[in-house]
């Protein structure tokens, strides 16, 4: 961790950077449109939309973790939209694990420019300082202007 207790890993050492400017590198807005076909998969709702955070990139596949409700099925047309870059992606549902409530979307990164590529970054998921109950934790999400906002939890 970067030591003042965020469970959010910096690259800054020296003085504490603001969760939302660490974590908005990795967020992005996801747009999930079901096509009327798969609604009968007991779909409630044609569209969705949600916070993700970017888990990996490298140079031949982008992941992205999103929750269940947001992507909620395979079959579907997924728009990516990053906070640290306007770039705008079509996404593919990968994974939907049936316990946890997680998604993971794909994406293809040469599909972006050189200069959104140096913008977004993979969020560094740390376990230290382990949480417990009653710990302190930053909320942070974007709305619909791709504007991060943060809150004490």
């Amino acid at each position: 961790g970067n030591g003042n207790g965020n469970g959010i890993s910096g690259g800054n050492k020296g003085a504490a950077e603001d969760p939302k400017d660490v974590i908005a590198k990795s967020l992005v807005l996801v747009d999930v449109e079901i096509p009327e076909v798969a609604l009968a998969d007991g779909v409630h709702s044609k569209s969705f939309t949600g916070n993700g955070v970017l888990v990996h990139l490298d140079e031949a596949i982008g992941l992205i973790l999103v929750d269940r409700n947001t992507a909620a099925i395979g079959p579907s047309d997924i728009r990516l939209s990053f906070c640290a870059y306007p770039a705008e992606l079509r996404g593919t549902v990968r994974f939907l694990h049936p316990l946890y409530n997680f998604s993971l979307i794909s994406f293809d990164p040469r599909k972006l420019s050189a200069d959104a590529l140096q913008a977004v970054r993979p969020c560094k998921i740390v376990a230290e300082p382990a949480l417990s109950r009653g710990s302190k934790v930053i909320l942070v999400g974007l709305s619909g202007a791709l504007r991060p906002t943060a809150r004490d939890a």
